[in-house]
């Protein structure tokens, strides 16, 4: 199905999802985990239908370093986030699926 999208980063993430996994995130994370407080929710996400699109992800994937990220060039900061795909994800063939929380 995905051959058939010409853009990935355009698949919606629903917002209950997306809560799901954004602690996830912050546990790969570690010591440069900041804050989630621009980090979308389903109590105050108020965009379109409920749905969180790659932009988003990607911005509050970056917040989610609060003021760590004034501290971090940007070799270290591309360092770091692949960190954290690699301990939140684990892929079969060319599938990337998420782990389990408790796993992270």
């Amino acid at each position: 199905m995905l051959k058939l999208i010409l853009h990935q980063s355009a698949l919606p993430i629903d917002i209950r999802l997306y809560s799901v996994i954004t602690p996830m995130f912050e546990r790969a994370l570690g010591i440069y985990y900041h804050t989630n407080y621009y980090v979308a929710r389903l109590e105050t996400y108020k965009q379109g239908s409920g749905n969180v699109f790659y932009q988003r992800f990607v911005y509050d994937l970056i917040s989610l370093f609060g003021l760590n990220l004034f501290y971090i060039d940007l070799s270290t900061l591309e360092f770091l986030l692949r960190g954290v795909y690699r301990n939140v994800s684990y892929a079969f063939g060319t599938k990337i699926m998420l782990r389990h929380p408790d796993d992270v």
